[in-house]
């Protein structure tokens, strides 16, 4: 495993803080109801409004604090 600057990378993951880039991939995952099952509240997919106020807020957190989630 190796750090660089904010990534973090294994023999099969990467892990980087989150960009704006990153809204369709993350809209798979919260429109796909095999994910959403365990991870939204209801156990519906996301709104693509929520997805895109949840990947803006993980984005600003970053900016203003240095860390969250990758």
């Amino acid at each position: 495993m190796t750090h660089h600057d904010q990534e973090l990378h294994t023999e099969r993951l990467l892990g980087r803080p989150p960009r704006a880039q990153d809204f369709s991939l993350l809209r798979m995952l919260h429109s796909d109801p095999r994910v959403t099952a365990t991870l939204s509240v209801d156990g519906k997919p996301f709104a693509e409004d929520s997805t895109r106020a949840a990947l803006d807020s993980a984005v600003e957190h970053w900016r203003r604090h240095g860390f969250g989630i990758r």
